[in-house]
This record gives structure tokens, sequence and C-alpha cells, in this order.
């Protein structure tokens, strides 16, 4: 995918901290991202996901009302399985349990707080490429189908043809 195709990725960033949203909005506005919202109350998630489509999900761990583990779940239940929505953990917990459970619980990738520009810039490219590669993927395997539905159709077809063809030959000999 191109850069000018990603810069068109809807983003989602989910953070309780106002000054968060703000610095990644800017980060990715910085390297061209024009399509990003931000939320603050986790509890929107599930309703947005559905109204914006986003690309990506960049999502806080330690959030109140809802914290990450939560919303991870809610995304389990609402992304159909076939699809690659993407999930970027951002926590300031550093410890490897928290990378493993974030990973084993649905996250694709995992960011600690404070945020390097440069890092978060890389993963949002390397997770929206990986996006965008799954839904081209998706696009062609649909197409091979309704290829290979027309195909069979159409032997379908000139089988009962060619059985007609026969029966027409046994009766004019």
């Amino acid at each position: 995918m191109t850069g000018t195709h990603l810069i068109d990725s809807r983003i989602l960033i989910v953070d309780d901290q106002a000054a968060n949203l703000e610095v990644l909005a800017m980060v990715l506005g910085a390297a061209g991202y024009c399509n990003v919202r931000c939320l603050s109350d986790s509890r929107q998630v599930i309703p947005l996901i559905h109204e914006f489509g986003p690309d990506l999900i960049m999502l806080d761990l330690h959030m109140p009302h809802m914290d990450g583990w939560v919303v991870m779940g809610q995304l389990a239940a609402a992304v159909p399985e076939d699809d690659y929505l993407p999930v970027l953990v951002l926590t300031g917990d550093e410890r490897s349990e928290t990378r493993e459970k974030a990973l084993s619980h649905g996250a694709n990738d995992f960011l600690s707080k404070p945020l390097n520009r440069t890092e978060v810039q890389l993963r949002v490219k390397n997770l929206l490429q990986t996006r965008y590669l799954h839904v081209l993927l998706r696009a062609q395997n649909a197409s091979l189908e309704e290829r290979v539905r027309e195909r069979t159709d159409l032997a379908e077809e000139l089988e009962h043809a060619n059985r007609v063809l026969a029966s027409t030959n046994r009766t004019l000999r």
C-alpha cells in the first residue's frame, strides 16, 4: 500500500487522558494521517466502531469505567472473525506480564508510555499496512470465489447441454 492510501486510514485513539489524545493526534497528524478520532470514554468504543469503521485502534489499558482489557473482549465479540482490525495497546505499565497478557487478549502490538514519536508512527504504519493487505486479500478471495461459482455454473450448463445433445443424438439414430 502506498503512503497516500495509508494516510486515508481511519484511526481511533482511546485514552482517558485528554493530553495523551492531543499528543497522539498531533503525532499522527504530523505523519499525514487526517482521519483520526479521539475518544476519552471507553464505553463508547463499540458504538463508534460501527459508526466510524476504524482501520486501527490505539487503546490505553488503564481507564476508568471500562479498562482496555474489557474493551478488547468486546472487540473480539464485535469484529467478525475473518476481519483484521489491529489494536495497538498504549500503557505506562512496562512489565512483561502486561505485554504478554495484552498480546494474548487481542492486541496486535504494544507501546509503553512515554511514547516515542517515531516509534508510534512506524508501528501505526506497519499495522495499517497489514490491515490493508488483509483487506486486499479478502477482496481477492471474494473475487476468486465468484469466478469459481461462475465457472461451476458454466460447467453445469455445459454438462446439461451435453446430456441434451447426447439424448438428441440417440433419438436421431
